[in-house]
Order: structure tokens, then sequence, then C-alpha cells
């Protein structure tokens, strides 16, 4: 699972951004992004709130792993016997 510091790393990067910038577009001091980049802090949900608008994504962007597969309707049919083949 990518934690949400390397979410957030790698959201600010795609907007071109550094850790500088983001502070001071989202009102976060600059010391805590490191550390939420480096999951040495998780971030409180205003704090998350304010980095995911000055990064113009969603809060789920940056807690939810995206990367995740979605689950197989006909494998949950066959695990619960519900299979029609």
């Amino acid at each position: 699972e990518v934690s949400i510091g390397t979410r957030l790393k790698e959201s600010r990067i795609k907007a071109g951004l550094t850790q500088v910038q983001l502070s001071i577009a989202s009102g976060v001091p600059q010391g805590l992004i490191t550390c939420y980049e480096n999951d040495v802090k998780i971030p409180s949900a205003p704090k998350l709130a304010a980095l995911a608008k000055a990064l113009h994504v969603s809060m789920d962007a940056l807690v939810d792993d995206e990367h995740r597969p979605s689950p197989d309707p006909l494998d949950s049919q066959k695990i619960h016997g519900n299979s029609r083949a």
C-alpha cells in the first residue's frame, strides 16, 4: 500500500512545486510537509484539505490507494458459491 506521504510527494512533483512553494500555496509549514512526505507525521484533516486544494487534487487522491485493482464481480460470485457456470 502506498503511503499518504508518498502520494503527497508524487502529487507535489506532478504539480511542479517545491516544498516551499507548496507551503506558501497551502499555508502548511514546509517543515511539516517534509515530515508528511517522509512518513514521520500524518497530516490532520484540515492540513490535508489545504494541501489537496493547493495541489488541485481531492483529499481522496492523497488518502486512497487509487492503484488498487477493483474486485472482479465474477470472482466474488465464485467465492460465495453463486456462480451460474
